[in-house]
């Protein structure tokens, strides 16, 4: 048994999390392997990588939509730079992790082994070859687990536009950076860090841990669930220059996923204070959402039944909708009664709202294009997405009641994770050209993109950005984390400081 197919058993047997910590991982194989079952030169390859945050790296471009190949050729990549190590069998180390928890394919993993060896080979260190495939494989002791184009307008019934009794209205932008895959070659992924983060925006959040969880993210505001203060904590309008209160800053929340190893939990950060809560998911979530007033959030949760829609509306278990075939970008609206999201079908990816105290969605666009990236409004009543083209994308807006498209506004090239002003008719984009991504802010049916405002503030790649309601972008890149930025300020500030969060 390949050395990846035996890692892939273990898991299995004690689960992802043996993967959160290095020494733990070589205890594990130590104690799972036979004597002379494994190159000791491999099994160091596993451990390194684990060490330098190889998982959650991998992890993190996965679920961003990234290419499985160009995923591990860019985490593998990061891993070598790191530890001065060779790049083939960095690569060959992710590729067997992503295959161990069931996120690469085993051809993936042969081809990058067949890479490593030629390498070595080349070098004269190869290492004995694996064990035939057709061998049969040594029976292993049980392991304790170690501590540490063009939207088409189908018929449709009508949605319900007045919202749920006892939800406020709000402003919310949901909807999850797709990670374009022309991005991946020209990252210049820096530093370490064992926490990967997925992270979409919108307005409101309680700012208490309903569960009693201490925060896991790591926010660069004020206080956390248990009341500690950070004095890193960027001054907002509400703090004078002596730390005096002068005045009440609104909150502008964004809903978070931090994953470590191979599971992953949802929290809520304001961006105004820093204070943060956990959200109960009931499963391994992503690519999360929050209302305006904080109270309700949508996520993705994989359950033994396939991916379904989490909503969260405090402590309690959360509601889980099946809603179709590989769901994703769950954006729940402002007044927490409706989620859009998007679908794989046989036409390609198509955005639907449901409300939630509903059984049946209505398609907002659905054609033979890809359409994803849905954000609402900030009174709900439209949506924001993405529509493909073959050179262009368009920002195309919808109304919600109707399914009626109000705009279509051609992009800077590639577009992903749109999000609409809470004031004026602007919207602001990840626009990819020629292997840059930038965030770009235009006016809502501007027929020249050239029009549009190149707001970024650095060279990094950018790979989502979300409006808060008090008119600032939150942003993410995923060797900076994510940062706030206007058109009024000249400089950026740390909202989280985790390398690879991602809005």
């Amino acid at each position: 048994m390949a050395l990846h197919q035996t890692l892939r058993a273990l898991l299995t047997q004690v689960g992802p999390s043996v993967l959160d910590d290095a020494d733990g991982l070589r205890g594990a194989l130590d104690d799972y392997l036979h004597e002379g079952e494994a190159a000791p030169a491999e099994i160091n390859i596993l451990v390194r990588g684990v060490r330098h945050g190889a998982v959650p790296r991998l992890l993190g471009l996965l679920d961003n939509h990234a290419d499985p190949q160009a995923a591990v050729t860019e985490t593998g990549r990061l891993i070598a730079q790191q530890t001065g190590s060779d790049e083939q069998g960095a690569r060959w180390a992710v590729a067997a992790l992503g295959y161990a928890l069931g996120r690469v394919g085993e051809q993936l993993v042969s081809s990058s082994y067949d890479e490593y060896r030629t390498g070595l080979a080349t070098e004269g260190t190869a290492p004995p070859p694996p064990p035939p495939a057709h061998a049969a494989p040594p029976a292993h002791a049980a392991v304790t687990q170690p501590t540490p184009a063009t939207a088409r307008q189908p018929d449709r019934p009508r949605l319900d536009p007045q919202p749920d009794p006892g939800q406020p209205t709000g402003n919310a932008h949901g909807g999850r950076g797709r990670w374009a895959l022309g991005l991946l070659a020209l990252l210049l992924l820096v530093g370490g860090g064992t926490a990967a983060w997925q992270m979409k925006g919108d307005d409101g959040a309680p700012r208490t841990d309903p569960g009693g969880n201490a925060s896991t993210a790591q926010p660069t505001g004020k206080t956390d669930s248990t009341g500690g203060t950070d004095p890193a904590a960027p001054t907002t309008s509400a703090d004078s220059d002596d730390g005096s209160s002068s005045g009440t800053t609104p909150p502008s929340y964004v809903a978070v996923a931090s994953r470590a190893g191979g599971t992953s939990r949802v929290q809520v950060i304001d961006a105004a204070t820093g204070d943060s809560r956990t959200v109960p998911t009931a499963g391994d979530a992503s690519e999360p959402s929050v209302s305006a007033d904080g109270q309700t959030v949508a996520f993705i949760v994989a359950t033994d039944e396939g991916k379904r829609i989490g909503i969260s509306r405090g402590a309690g278990a959360p509601q889980l909708l099946d809603v179709g075939r590989e769901p994703s970008d769950p954006a729940i609206s402002p007044d927490g009664s409706m989620v859009a999201y998007v679908t794989a079908t046989s036409g390609g990816k198509d955005v639907s709202v449901r409300r939630l105290s509903a059984t049946t969605a209505q398609v907002i666009a659905g054609g033979s294009s890809d359409e994803f990236d849905p954000a609402w409004s900030p009174d709900g009543s439209s949506l924001v997405y993405v529509l493909t083209g073959s050179s262009n994308d368009s920002l195309v807006v919808a109304e919600v009641e109707s399914g009626n498209e109000l705009s279509r506004t051609p992009a800077l090239g590639h577009a992903r994770s749109p999000a609409l002003a809470p004031k004026g008719a602007e919207v602001a984009y990840v626009a990819t050209v020629q292997g840059n991504a930038e965030v770009v802010v235009v006016e809502i049916g501007d027929d020249s993109p050239d029009d549009g405002r190149n707001i970024s503030q650095s060279s990094d790649t950018e790979i989502a950005v979300v409006w808060l309601s008090d008119g600032r972008l939150a942003t993410a890149a995923p060797n900076r984390g994510i940062v706030t930025i206007s058109d009024a300020s000249p400089r950026s500030e740390k909202l989280t400081a985790g390398v690879g969060d991602s809005l």
